[in-house]
């Protein structure tokens, strides 16, 4: 597990300051560094730049300083002093933050992974800061003796501190949670149970159980590891413990033990408390399986954590299907600060240019689902291994206790009739007598000798039934131990259903916040191309005419009317693009898609208002990114019909944005070697100024259909198995009779929507309309400029 503390930094005392004999320096960033020496100041020097700057910020002697390593904060260093603050710098001296809510010395400053900062002081506080900002999110009472007194456990958001009459244990966010009373050394690992009851280990110490008062419960006789060596069964409050030799057992929550096993390659099953029941007898498999589930757990466990929602799955930005198509929405949104709350037309608009990936979503933690589903046939094998073991030693232990009671009452009945012929009145002539009937030329036998002969025969049942008994307990050993391994089967067997259980309730929450679940209709374009019909209408369009100083009623085409032209922002022109580049974001501009009438819908658009009036022609142009609803590079333009020399269409060529990638396109003139043909509506006037817009052709619209088609097919065949599977889920939900009418709809919905997302494909393009755009536009135009020739000749005739 990676460390929760970036660096941990001890500040000097006051002895140790004056002792100095020479300054101290500390490298920062863009060959800066400081020198501090036995003062309230320090020097900020960059001797490439010339830079020699005295900082006197400090009331009291500087006691360190510290460069911070995090990547939000590789540009900033603190400075700590002896009048209880610690000041935050930029690297080359602006000053950003003064952290001066302590009331004594700060003895230590610690930098998290996560960016905070945290300061240690002798007035028996922590403080958790944002460095940039100067915030302090959570102070911490306790009684801090060095830092070396205080460990970050940042998995689970807590820090112990080593106080003189135990450890505390406290949230980032300040509150106490539980002080372990008594305990001295230093904590390198802890756990808390659902059972409220918490798990520690410190270095030289085998982990030690606590009640949720901070009592100790039982110290373990044998070291285990809690990342991989602990398997918490909340439900039943018990835990499955493996040690460092291998072996496998199983407590209750307050330190009893239900069951284990002694060899160091089998294993055995413990309660939560401690408490061990029986043994049982196995090979590595018991153990390798423990590893396997222990694995499992936590890597379903990590993958939740760093993609809790459908925003942390890769999605498609257009159906190309290049690697820069494929991104995840979680960086993006944060990268660009986008926030939907406020707005459900933006939103709108994001979920139809960045779709998830259905796959990605169906196939969440598939390598865990599989080992999980392997490892339960392999249980399912040994647990009726271990059941037919179990009856067997049972069904001998059976035979063998009635041999050896059988044998036992032989031995009786031999021992009553050897009492008799040798205790007898008449001992040893009865015996003598009975023998000399069977057995011919038999010679009389003396008393002790019959007394021998009796002790043999009573021997043979005797040692039988001992035999047999001896069996019977070897049976019943062997029967225990494989009740224990048993035992310990059927405890690791639900943890792999509840693990495969927790993955589908994941995958089920993710299917839930699929947009195309909430708006089946989305990807039809409908919707959001009236959004962005609005849009432009009316809010880009006021624009245009207050920046071109116009009224709607200044306008004398088709009904004051503007004319509208617009296409895809990323084969402009460099020369066009160049104003607004530095605020175009390419991520946006790469988002496209087909709607159902055959048009492709960009999020990123250059937009043209033509505005005919009486005597001129006024043009407002702009990129408009409908994601981020930003406008950037705005120009107006004015131009007499006099001056208007010509409208014409050019055909040009732009790179191929669907196979370029940034990395591909050529540093000095922007174009990569895959181009698309396009047309250029240019109105030129006299002045050499020109007008215009480029737009795609039908030939440039084919190559982009062309290119999603391979990757269609691939995604088809790729989703096939899976479509098989969701129409079988179907037809079971279907068929399902314990089901209420609810519960079956929510679950067909959650169906259908996989089922849709599957098969969704992409609208065929009208590969006709954007070259009616250009054709309408140039004919509205021409037909303009001729109608006011027509004017002007009339004016002059009169």
């Amino acid at each position: 597990m990676s460390s929760p503390v970036l660096e941990r930094y001890q500040t000097k005392t006051l002895a140790e300051v004056e002792k100095l004999s020479r300054s101290n320096e500390i490298k920062l960033s863009n060959g800066y560094h400081v020198e501090w020496h036995n003062s309230h100041e320090f020097d900020l020097i960059c001797e490439d730049e010339d830079i020699h700057q005295t900082i006197n910020i400090h009331e009291d002697k500087v006691t360190a300083v510290v460069q911070l390593q995090h990547k939000a904060n590789k540009d900033y260093f603190v400075t700590v002093g002896l009048d209880h603050t610690a000041q935050v710098f930029k690297f080359y001296g602006e000053h950003v933050a003064s952290l001066d809510e302590h009331g004594d010395v700060i003895i230590g400053v610690f930098e998290l992974a996560d960016g905070q900062i945290v300061t240690a002081s002798k007035d028996e506080t922590l403080r958790f800061w944002n460095p940039r900002t100067g915030v302090c999110y959570s102070t911490i009472e306790a009684k801090i003796e060095s830092i070396d007194s205080v460990q970050f456990f940042a998995h689970q958001k807590q820090l112990a501190v080593n106080e003189p009459d135990g450890i505390s244990i406290c949230r980032f966010s300040g509150e106490q949670i539980i002080k372990l009373k008594g305990q001295i050394k230093p904590l390198k690992s802890l756990y808390q149970l659902s059972s409220g009851n918490w798990l520690t280990w410190s270095e030289g110490e085998n982990p030690t159980l606590w009640s949720e008062s901070g009592d100790s419960l039982k110290r373990f006789n044998f070291n285990f590891s809690f990342e991989n060596g602990l398997i918490e069964k909340s439900a039943e409050q018990q835990l499955l413990i493996k040690n460092v030799n291998e072996q496998v057992s199983l407590w209750q929550s307050n330190g009893t033990l239900i069951d284990s096993h002694v060899n160091t390659k089998e294993a055995s099953l413990w309660q939560n408390d401690g408490t061990l029941s029986d043994s049982h007898v196995n090979t590595t498999e018991v153990s390798d399986l423990f590893a396997v589930l222990s694995k499992a757990l936590a890597q379903v466990k990590l993958h939740i954590e760093e993609k809790p929602t459908i925003n942390h799955y890769r999605h498609l930005r257009n159906f190309i299907g290049n690697k820069e198509s494929v991104f995840v929405p979680a960086d993006e949104l944060e990268s660009q600060k986008l926030n939907f709350d406020e707005d459900a037309k933006q939103k709108e608009l994001w979920d139809y240019f960045n779709r998830p990936i259905p796959r990605e979503l169906s196939t969440a933690m598939k390598t865990e689902v599989k080992e999980a589903r392997w490892a339960e046939k392999v249980l399912h094998k040994k647990i009726e291994t271990a059941q037919v073991a179990v009856e067997t030693h049972q069904k001998k232990r059976g035979v063998n206790k009635i041999i050896s009671l059988v044998m036992l009452f032989l031995t009786l009945v031999t021992a009553g009739v050897g009492a008799v012929l040798c205790t007898g009145a008449n001992a040893p002539d009865l015996f003598n007598q009975l023998a000399g009937e069977y057995i011919s030329g038999f010679r009389p036998l003396k008393l002790d000798a019959v007394m021998r002969i009796c002790a043999g025969i009573i021997s043979v049942p005797l040692l039988f039934c001992l035999i047999f008994f001896m069996k019977n307990r070897s049976q019943k050993t062997l029967q225990l131990l494989e009740t224990g391994n048993l035992t310990l089967l059927n405890a690791l067997l639900p943890e792999y259903y509840r693990l495969i259980d927790k993955v589908k309730a994941h995958r089920a929450q993710l299917w839930k916040s699929v947009p195309l679940r909430k708006n089946c209709n989305l990807y039809s374009g409908e919707s959001v191309n009236a959004t962005i019909k609005d849009i432009i209408e009316n809010q880009i369009e006021k624009q245009a005419l207050h920046s071109c100083g116009l009224e709607k009623a200044d306008v004398i085409y088709s009904n004051h009317e503007a004319i509208v032209l617009s296409d895809w922002a990323l084969i402009q022109s460099d020369e066009r693009r160049a104003p607004a580049l530095t605020k175009l974001d390419r991520n946006n501009e790469l988002s496209f898609w087909g709607d159902n009438k055959g048009s492709l819908v960009f999020a990123v658009q250059y937009i043209q208002f033509i505005f005919l009036t009486a005597d001129k022609i006024d043009l407002f142009t702009g990129f408009y990114d409908f994601i981020n609803q930003e406008m950037s590079g705005k120009s107006s333009k004015s131009f007499f019909y006099k001056d208007v020399t010509s409208v014409t269409k050019d055909d040009v060529e732009r790179p191929d944005m669907t196979t370029v990638t940034k990395d591909d396109v050529d540093r000095k003139t922007g174009i990569g070697e895959a181009t698309i043909s396009a047309i250029d509506v240019n109105l030129v006037v006299s002045s050499g100024d020109k007008i215009r817009l480029t737009i795609l052709t039908q030939e440039s619209l084919k190559s982009i259909v062309d290119a999603a088609k391979d990757n269609q097919e691939k995604e088809r065949v790729s989703n096939h198995s899976i479509l098989k599977s969701l129409e079988a889920r179907k037809k079971s939900i279907l068929e399902d009779t314990d089901m209420d009418e609810d519960e079956r709809e929510e679950e067909l919905d959650d169906v259908e929507t996989q089922i849709k997302s599957m098969n969704e494909e992409n609208a065929p393009l009208d590969n006709e309309i954007s070259n009616n755009k250009a054709e309408e536009a140039i004919k509205n135009i021409r037909h303009q400029l001729k109608l006011h020739k027509q004017e002007r000749n009339e004016e002059t005739v009169s």
